[in-house]
Order: C-alpha cells, then sequence, then structure tokens
C-alpha cells in the first residue's frame, strides 16, 4: 500500500515523539545520585553472592537457601564480571536498554501484517505507564521476561521452533512467573486451535514438554519451597483478597489503560468474528480472567495484560488502517497523541527516586555505626533491598535471608504485638549468639516497642531510629 508525503511526516513525527518519551525515563539516572527503584539491592547482591563461587561453581550446599532458585543470576553474575562490567553500571543503564528493547520487539512481532500498525503499536508500548511502572521500580526480571515472551513469540508465528528452545529455557531460569503465564497461554492457544482446526502443533508442544523436564531437574529439589507453599495462597486468594504486591489496584489499572480499553474490545471481536484464536488472543483473555478474578499474583500478572492489551491494540490499528477513511486515521493520530500527553505527564510526577537523599545516606551510613559481626533487623519491607545492598551488614527480613527464623505469619503477628511480645518473639535469635540492631524508619511504618525492655535505643536522627535489641 502506497504512502503518501502527508502519511510519511504524521508517522515520522509521531515515531519522533514515541522515541523522545522512551529516552525521556533515563533522564533520572542522569540527574540524581539515588539509584532509582526497589529490587537492585537484592539483584546485586544475589549477582555478588554467585560470583564468590566461581571459579568452582559449587552451587548446591554453598548458595543461601533463598537465593537457590536462580540459577540464571549465577551465569550472569560470571558472564558480566568476564566482560569487565560493573553490575552497578548492569543494574542501572541496562535496565533502561531492556525496558526499551521490549517496543523493538513489539514492532518486529507485528510488522509482517502491517508495518505502521506496528509503528504505532511500538508507541503504546514506549508510552505505556504499566511498562514504565517496572521499569522505575527497576523490576529487572519482569522486564526482561516481557523482551524473552515477545521474542518467543516472534519465533513462534516464523515457526522457529529449535531456535525458540533456548530461549524458553533461559526464561524458565530467569523468572517463573512469565513462564507460567507463558506456558499457560500456550496451553490455551493449543486447545482453542485443536477446537477449531482438529490439528495439533507438535512442535510447539515438544520445546514445552522439554522445557518442562529441564524446570523439573533443575527445581526438583525446591519443591516444598516453590511448589508446597506456592498452594495454599493460590486456593486462598480469589477477588483481590489477600493480594499484596508493588503493582497496581483494579481501578488504578483501568485508569493507566483507558487509553486501550476500546481498540482492545474491538480488536477482540474481529479475531472472535474471524476465529483468529491465536497467542495474542489468548494472552490478552488469560490475562483479563486472571486479573478480573484477582487471583494469585493478580498484581503482577497485569504486566503481562498491558502487554498483550498493546498487542491487541496493534492488530485493532491494522484494520482500522485498512479502512482507508481518513476521519478514522485521523482520530487514530488524536488517540495516540493524548496517550503520549498522559504518559509524560505521569513520568515528569514520578521519575524521581523513592527514597530522599537523607533516608539514603542514613542507610549508607549503617555500615559506620554497625560493628562487622552484628546483624541488621529491618523493620519494613520497604527499604529492606537497601539495607541488604549498602548496610554492608547480615541481616534479617522475611524472604531474603537465610537467618531469618520468623514465618510471613508471624510477621504479620509482630506487627500488631506490643513491644513485650516482639521481644519474646526475638528471643529465638539467641542461638545466633551474635548482636541485633533493629533499624526503624521514622518515614514509614513505626515499630510499636511499648513495654519492650530489649530495646535499647543507640542512635536517633530525623529519619530514623536505631535500637540495640538486648536479650537476657
Amino acid at each position: 500500500m502506497k504512502i503518501s508525503r502527508r502519511q510519511k511526516i504524521f508517522i515520522s513525527l509521531f515515531l519522533a515523539w514515541a522515541i523522545a518519551c522512551a529516552i525521556y525515563r533515563v533522564v533520572p539516572y542522569f540527574s540524581s545520585m539515588i539509584p532509582l527503584g526497589y529490587d537492585p539491592g537484592v539483584y546485586r547482591w544475589i549477582f555478588t553472592a554467585y560470583l564468590n563461587l566461581t571459579p568452582r561453581f559449587h552451587f548446591s550446599g554453598h548458595v543461601p537457601y533463598w537465593i537457590m532458585h536462580e540459577p540464571l543470576r549465577g551465569i550472569l553474575s560470571v558472564g558480566i564480571n568476564k566482560l569487565w562490567m560493573s553490575i552497578d553500571m548492569f543494574l542501572t543503564f541496562w535496565v533502561w536498554f531492556f525496558s526499551i528493547l521490549g517496543g523493538v520487539l513489539v514492532f518486529l512481532l507485528l510488522k509482517k501484517q502491517n508495518k505502521r500498525a506496528a509503528l504505532f503499536a511500538m508507541m503504546i508500548f514506549f508510552t505505556s505507564i504499566i511498562q514504565y511502572h517496572a521499569f522505575e521500580l527497576c523490576y529487572f526480571k519482569q522486564i526482561l521476561g516481557v523482551d524473552i515472551m515477545l521474542l518467543l513469540l516472534y519465533l513462534r508465528d516464523n515457526k522457529k521452533y529449535r531456535v525458540s528452545l533456548p530461549f524458553l529455557i533461559a526464561l524458565l531460569l530467569l523468572h517463573r512467573t512469565t513462564t507460567l503465564y507463558l506456558g499457560a497461554t500456550s496451553f490455551l492457544y493449543i486447545i482453542l486451535q485443536y477446537i477449531t482446526t482438529k490439528k495439533l502443533n507438535t512442535k510447539f508442544i515438544i520445546i514445552w514438554m522439554v522445557s518442562g523436564i529441564v524446570g523439573i531437574s533443575l527445581y526438583g529439589p525446591l519443591f516444598s519451597r516453590l511448589i508446597v507453599d506456592f498452594f495454599h495462597p493460590l486456593v486462598s486468594t480469589a477477588w483481590w483478597s489477600g493480594i499484596q504486591g508493588d503493582f497496581f489496584s483494579l481501578k488504578t489499572f483501568r485508569w493507566f489503560t483507558m487509553f486501550l480499553i476500546v481498540p482492545v474490545l474491538y480488536g477482540l471481536s474481529i479475531k472472535i468474528k474471524n476465529k483468529e484464536y491465536d497467542m495474542i488472543f489468548s494472552g490478552l483473555v488469560l490475562g483479563i480472567l486472571r486479573t478480573v478474578g484477582g487471583l494469585l499474583n493478580a498484581r503482577r500478572i497485569e504486566l503481562f495484560l498491558d502487554l498483550f492489551m498493546i498487542l491487541m491494540t496493534g492488530y485493532a490499528i491494522i484494520h482500522i488502517i485498512s479502512k482507508k477513511k481518513r476521519r478514522l486515521r485521523l482520530l487514530l493520530y488524536i488517540w495516540v497523541f493524548l496517550q503520549m500527553m498522559y504518559y509524560i505527564g505521569y513520568v515528569s510526577e514520578n521519575n524521581t527516586p523513592l527514597i530522599t537523599v537523607w533516608e539514603f545516606t542514613s542507610i549508607t551510613s549503617l555500615k559506620d555505626v554497625i560493628p562487622e559481626n552484628w546483624i541488621v533487623v529491618g523493620t519494613d519491607s520497604y527499604n529492606s533491598p537497601r539495607i541488604v545492598w549498602y548496610a554492608d551488614r547480615d541481616w534479617i527480613t522475611p524472604g531474603l535471608s537465610d537467618i531469618n527464623q520468623m514465618t510471613h505469619t508471624e510477621r504479620n503477628q509482630r506487627w500488631p504485638a506490643n513491644g513485650t511480645t516482639k521481644c519474646e518473639m526475638f528471643q529465638r535469635y539467641k542461638i545466633l549468639k551474635r548482636p541485633l540492631y533493629m533499624r526503624e524508619s521514622k518515614l514509614f511504618r513505626e515499630e510499636n516497642i511499648a513495654g519492650g525492655t530489649c530495646f535499647k535505643l543507640i542512635r536517633e536522627d530525623n529519619f530514623h531510629k536505631l535500637y540495640q535489641i538486648v536479650l537476657p
């Protein structure tokens, strides 16, 4: 289809705007001394832990239990070190690169059907608030998971099954949540294809079977932690009851994706009418059911639902462009422009570090105050990754420490308890025979220590209190 000069100008301008929007998110890296995000502290410690085990690669029995399910981190840490690349640089600059790569992969996935529609879909990806939020919090694994998922969808459409196998295994090693979502999407796709065509894609099924065997052999030893503990929240959470996570409520998600709802519904209606039950259709339907139903990790699934909404929107744009109606194209340009302005407004208000310079300084100074053999006890999960990264001391936080002896349920019981009960709960750590310090942030939930004789205040400033926990 021949593109007019006016259309080329419009497309060029929107493409330039989209690229500018994508680059805009990197500005905070050069304007602040504080690393963005939430997870990089944990990532950095895991990289370092694995790196300290090389070149023997004796992971089993030498890696802390709470990171044994992260084997790809060990491989990456060695690879990054061999390339003489700073882990800090990898966790800051490269998270931006991979967050942009997803938009390029969206374009590649849709360009065979219509290049102009693929460009618009790429623009929408670059201006997605949901995708930006993953970057803003530096959810590196989720961002890489989205990239690999898009690559696998592209390879599936081009029937590159053998090429896709190593990437599918890499996704399995990197991020189980993304793998499970893509696996469920693939299963739904296979079922729908069999119902409509009475045929099975054996090559597609085989690569999933091979990946499943790899997963069983790799994660089998961690069955009780990764599988058994997984079932209770799976069957006890529905309609957002007990849901935790760092993404948005369903209401907020609808606000941030409001420009996509109409084209998504239009694209869905066309696919149903034409019986095109492909991977995009399956991934979207799965995401809607999982998110609206509020099942386990519903908020983390929003990232994948947003991705498939973008892909379905691209499909809808293909049909809008094919109608060759000037008014529809004009509405399309206005719609994309409004999405960009919405994105720019959100980023302008949220592209700042999650903590202040002073809070950051109070955490980094812990290593100068606390003796090397002492242990830091965190009181809020919000700052736990930063304590892991910067305190340079052993720590006790749920899910991030082998020396933590409180379950998630016990931690929830600890919050409303008074100081006397908390001192009794801390008695279990006497077996460590190491002194404990508890850091309480004044900017978040304060710890109730009324009546707790074991807590001795040794330092206080405008941002935190530091207690020595004296266990008789």
